[in-house]
């Protein structure tokens, strides 16, 4: 949750992305009692803005611990605009119509990196969301160093 929703540097991506959520409650330390805050407040399009951007914050905190890069507010919210307009284009495009994704979606080089394993003492946690009208699916992997 700190990543995502409580931590100075994630409040101002949210400050810039949802200007309203700069004013509500940080303290909330419950993922799901936060979504259902979201979804009182949220319209549906805003609310697959905030899944994805939660799902970014985590990877530029990925991208910050493990390879020393930092992505600023306004950078990080045009690459979740970019993620969510891509997506919602591949959901509109036929079956067999070429899609191409955004570099800035896409992540630059990121897809040449590969999973490492953390070190001894330590769990990795991998996690995805999905939305779907009403609906939030999770997943979560924590794996060891073994």
């Amino acid at each position: 949750m700190h990543v995502v929703w409580q931590c100075q540097a994630t409040r101002d991506v949210w400050a810039v992305s949802f200007r309203a959520a700069k004013k509500w409650s940080s303290a909330e330390d419950n993922f799901l009692l936060l979504w259902d805050i979201f979804t009182d407040r949220l319209s549906y399009v805003e609310l697959e803005l905030a899944a994805v951007l939660m799902r970014m914050l985590w990877l530029r905190r990925n991208s910050f611990i493990f390879e020393d890069k930092f992505k600023d507010p306004e950078s990080l919210v045009r690459t979740v605009k970019a993620t969510l307009d891509d997506f919602q284009d591949a959901q509109e495009n036929e079956k067999g119509q070429e899609f191409s994704v955004s570099n800035e979606a896409r992540g630059g080089d990121r897809a040449n990196h590969r999973w490492i394993k953390p070190i001894q003492c330590f769990i990795k946690a991998n996690w995805d969301a999905s939305l779907r009208k009403h609906s939030l699916g999770l997943g979560i992997v924590l794996r060891d160093d073994k």
